[in-house]
């Protein structure tokens, strides 16, 4: 069982349940050659590259509207 002495990277999800993060993580950095060339990406880098499938990001803040939020969302779905 991982313990809190784990890195980073060896560690489980907040629930405690699953390291998709860390397997996706890993995978990404194999693909590049190793994790300095990762350079601190961002991790739609990875799922877009692994899945194949596109990946959006969009920066909210507690000032977004709501209704734009959720428009998003949608138009996502």
């Amino acid at each position: 069982m991982f313990s809190s002495s784990n890195p980073e990277f060896a560690k489980l999800s907040d629930d405690g349940t699953s390291a998709w993060g860390a397997v996706i993580e890993k995978a990404w950095a194999k693909v590049l050659g190793n994790y300095l060339k990762t350079n601190a990406g961002y991790i739609h880098n990875g799922l877009r590259f692994l899945t194949g499938n596109p990946v959006f990001s969009y920066e909210l803040s507690t000032t977004t509207v709501l209704s734009t939020t959720f428009a998003l969302l949608n138009a996502a779905d």
